[in-house]
């Protein structure tokens, strides 16, 4: 082989290479949205789908001004904002943990909570709240936690009202499942 082939050679190997880290990066940073597309467009407003995770949310975009910047109003009407937080014990036993998101978007709230704890004696049970000033007894339940095939307790919330400043959350040990939150077991603020 001449020094030519060997050059050749040598710059496509580094091209394939570059290739390849450039795609696994480009994956990487799609930060879960996975489809945009513009459904309908009028001279005034814009359908835009986004599908995220395997779910969709379709948003009505007014596109009406000459300076509106489709990809900036998708970001504030797709997702307001996003937080995912570890929970930490407040009992003596340091070794209970669990991790929650909270996403608002402009159709409302999605909360879930994962947590690792043990299986609570009979006739109790794990419930979620979201709190804003529990002196002020801003606060509600996001509902009663079980445990999935894998042996973690989880909590799926969802509602329309975004909850806006319902930044602390906090699982809670439960005798009765009412409106009074019991035993604190795991909290965090976002």
């Amino acid at each position: 082989m001449d020094t030519n082939e060997k050059s050749y050679l040598y710059l496509t190997a580094v091209v394939v290479v570059f290739l390849a880290l450039l795609g696994l990066w480009v994956v990487s940073n799609k930060n879960g949205i996975e489809d945009t597309k513009i459904v309908e467009k009028s001279s005034s407003k814009s359908t835009i789908t986004v599908s995220t995770d395997g779910e969709t949310v379709t948003s009505e975009i007014d596109s009406s001004s000459e300076n509106t910047d489709l990809n900036t109003e998708l970001k504030n009407k797709a997702e307001l904002s996003y937080i995912k937080t570890s929970l930490v014990s407040v009992t003596k036993d340091s070794s209970l943990k669990g991790e929650a998101t909270i996403s608002r978007t402009d159709l409302g709230l999605d909360h879930e909570v994962k947590a690792w704890l043990p299986d609570p004696q009979e006739g109790y049970s794990y419930e979620g709240w979201l709190v804003k000033d529990a002196a002020k007894g801003e606060f509600f339940s996001t509902g009663v936690m079980s445990k999935n095939d894998e042996g973690v307790y989880v909590l799926e919330y969802s509602s329309e009202d975004p909850s806006l400043g319902y930044n602390t959350v906090v699982i809670t040990l439960e005798s009765v499942v009412d409106e009074t939150p019991e035993e604190h077991v795991l909290e965090s603020q976002m």
